[in-house]
């Protein structure tokens, strides 16, 4: 009886120090977050919830915080028509080389977003094969619909893109895995604004593209720190570029005619400028 004893209170006791592990595990997640962090650049807000989505820079913060290394192993499973590569990323202390965890990432250029573009004119368009070109219906306010010409991309040319975001996925999963940081952050792949519908994501609602005067003014215009952000990341990723060219580069990710200003931004499309622009920013 009194050996029995002894072992419920020694599982007692380990269960109560577990507890307390996870507690001072949550409470550093917050810290970092809080202390080291910046909104827009490590993480972002997820549209419609209250949770925030992680980026490859925030991952890289919390993985320094809790002294974790990684060791990412590649599976190459391209084909002569496609690239498709998936990760999985040992997640381990760097003070006694524990296995804590694993994160799995995969991506394709068969994904829609690698796999099409926005033409560039309806010249580049027309002169299209027929096969590697469509015309796209999108989901605008109110439930209306508009249309994009769209082309495909060079399979080719996005070889190492694709290599690269199947790398932060997988990054990212195991960073969340191994910090138990899902509580405050969800996978910023899982969560680009879209609602889903029947199991199949369906587009946000958002404007067509309109022109300025289209615009209603303080019609959830852009942020001054959303702008500033804007303005920080096309800098670094058009670097030496005119400002010309650096507002046609933003208006071709937000698929809008033109783009004069980034102060004619609504909220929602500078949220969207800027997850874009920080994707592109960590492939390169």
């Amino acid at each position: 009886m009194e050996n029995e004893l002894e072992r419920a209170l020694t599982v007692r006791e380990e269960t109560k120090v577990s507890v307390d592990f996870v507690v001072a595990r949550s409470n550093t997640t917050q810290q970092i977050m809080k202390r080291l962090m910046r909104e827009n650049e490590h993480y972002y807000k997820v549209f419609g919830s209250e949770k925030f989505a992680l980026g490859k820079s925030g991952s890289e913060k919390l993985l320094s915080g809790f002294r974790l290394g990684v060791d990412p192993v590649v599976e190459d499973l391209s084909t002569q028509d496609f690239f498709r590569f998936r990760v999985l990323t040992k997640i381990f202390d760097y003070g006694t080389g524990q296995h804590i965890g694993t994160g799995v990432g995969e991506c394709s250029s068969n994904e829609e977003k690698y796999k099409w573009r926005a033409a560039l004119c309806d010249e580049e368009f027309e002169l299209t094969p027929e096969d590697r070109r469509r015309t796209k219906f999108k989901r605008g306010k109110g439930g209306t619909t508009y249309k994009v010409k769209q082309v495909r991309t060079e399979a080719a040319d996005q070889a190492n893109t694709i290599l690269k975001m199947a790398k932060k996925r997988s990054q990212i999963d195991g960073t969340l895995t191994a910090t138990g940081a899902s509580d405050v952050f969800t996978q910023d792949e899982d969560w680009t604004g879209f609602e889903l519908d029947n199991g199949n994501k369906t587009s946000p609602p958002m404007e067509p593209p309109k022109s300025k005067s289209d615009k209603k003014p303080n019609d959830g215009q852009a942020k001054p720190g959303q702008i500033k952000a804007i303005q920080t990341l096309v800098n670094e990723i058009y670097e030496g570029a005119p400002p010309n060219v650096q507002h046609a580069g933003v208006a071709g990710i937000l698929e809008i005619d033109t783009l004069e200003s980034y102060k004619d931004l609504t909220f929602n499309q500078a949220s969207k400028a800027i997850k874009i622009l920080n994707e592109e920013k960590d492939k390169q």
